[in-house]
């Protein structure tokens, strides 16, 4: 699951400071911005150029809940949608080193200061490398016409 929460803010001030709190107010023109917002999240992960390679982790989205946040015995309303995506996402591929792709992918094209990077370095850590056995001999059999040939390399090949 993918949880984006888009909202539309307003600055408050109280005696700690400024701050930025969703906007409450039942506005249809601010519903309106809100839903072209979820729209546009949907068109970068679904469509776009730059949505490749969070497509190239999921496999298809299974479905899209929105949920909406108000308190209706105060009469409020906050601008403020919760856009959960169930995904379902391809399987890991091991290749014995490291993060298995495709997060391995995601990891290599994260700008190297970001904190995913940081954090997916930090998993990666935890997949030890298995080493594969020496390759000791190699035997075959090529057929040239009538005639078959046994080919080998290594210490007993023929």
């Amino acid at each position: 699951m993918l949880d984006v929460v888009v909202e539309l803010a307003v600055a408050s001030k109280d005696e700690h400071g400024d701050f930025a709190d969703a906007m409450a107010d039942t506005d249809p023109e601010a519903r309106l911005v809100l839903a072209a917002l979820c729209a546009q999240v949907r068109f970068l992960l679904e469509r776009s150029a730059s949505g490749r390679l969070w497509r190239s982790i999921v496999n298809h989205i299974i479905k899209i809940e929105e949920q909406t946040f108000a308190v209706p015995e105060l009469g409020l309303r906050w601008q403020r949608v919760t856009m959960r995506f169930h995904c379902q996402i391809h399987d890991d591929d091991f290749d014995g080193e490291g993060l298995p792709e495709p997060i391995k992918s995601v990891f290599q094209a994260l700008p190297a200061q970001s904190y995913a990077k940081a954090k997916l370095a930090a998993l990666g850590q935890y997949f030890s490398a298995e080493a594969a056995p020496s390759l000791s001999i190699i035997r075959g059999v090529v057929a040239v016409g009538e005639e078959q040939l046994e080919i080998g390399v290594g210490p007993t090949a023929p």
